[in-house]
């Protein structure tokens, strides 16, 4: 069974994360051990901690989209992305003034940030305790910015399991992270049925529920996964209020696409999947 976990789990400073799991035989408690800390805190220092992998989009993409002049799909690299980030305040590929939300997952598990991306790893051997495979712009579809879509992150990943790059080993003691939030769901303003956009969101779960599926094949052991936050209350969609209200159908979307995620991660899905809220 998929267990949704509220938002404000997240963004907390422990180091434990206490999820409770409605079982067979009641509620379990799963623990990420309280050995968890950063990975390393000087040179030839080494100490173990829980791994992260994470895959999806800008929520997640701490700096896989390579840095070219600016634009709209290189912004991310220029100011005022990073006004609020480390010591020079320097942009790091993040969209977002600081920390995304794999750097706050990569904090509750001990470590300092999320672990690094997977473009820096054709650079050098890297952690294989961690890798972030997410790309700002990247959904479950193909889209016109051809950032990769989850199936092909995942290809990547099992390309390095193969390889041995990654040891199945390693996943045994880490936690995945499937940030996927809504990129494709641009298409819906184009759609003019209710139909044609519920068959569109089933589209969209089933690629999710199958990219679960498949990471779960490849040895992940647990496995946090983002619902929907409510689309029309994001700033593109709220700027004609000048952001005063929710504008147009994409709560409604949100809402049907997060029960049918549940609905299909508890019929494909072991217990060690869990969605995470971002109502």
């Amino acid at each position: 069974m998929a267990v949704r976990l509220p938002a404000d789990i997240l963004l907390s400073s422990m180091i434990c994360l206490l999820v409770l799991l409605n079982g067979d035989d009641g509620y379990h408690v799963f623990h990420l051990p309280s050995h968890v800390e950063s990975a390393r805190t000087s040179p030839g220092s080494f100490h173990w901690y829980n791994g992260l992998f994470v895959f999806g989009h800008s929520f997640a993409d701490t700096g896989n989209f390579p840095k070219a002049d600016l634009s709209e799909v290189t912004r991310q690299w220029y100011k005022p992305y990073g006004c609020s980030h480390g010591f020079l305040q320097d942009p790091t590929g993040r969209f977002s003034n600081g920390f995304v939300q794999s750097d706050f997952i990569g904090k509750i598990l001990g470590r300092t940030k999320a672990p690094e991306t997977y473009r820096d790893t054709k650079e050098n051997n890297g952690d294989k305790f961690g890798l972030n495979f997410a790309v700002g712009g990247a959904g479950v579809f193909e889209v016109p910015r051809k950032a990769p879509t989850l199936a092909k992150q995942i290809d990547s990943f099992k390309k390095m399991l193969d390889n041995g790059d990654i040891g199945k080993w390693q996943l045994k003691e880490s936690v995945t992270l499937v940030a996927i939030s809504g990129k494709d769901y641009a298409r819906v303003a184009n759609m003019t049925s209710e139909s044609e956009i519920l068959s569109f969101i089933g589209n969209v779960t089933d690629q999710i529920a199958g990219g679960v599926e498949r990471l779960q094949k490849l040895g992940v052991t647990k496995v946090l996964v983002n619902t929907l936050h409510p689309l029309a209350c994001t700033p593109w969609q709220a700027r004609p209020s000048n952001y005063t209200k929710c504008m147009g159908r994409g709560n409604m979307a949100a809402l049907f696409h997060n029960d049918d995620l549940e609905k299909k991660q508890n019929a494909t899905s072991s217990n060690n999947v869990y969605l995470l809220d971002l109502n």
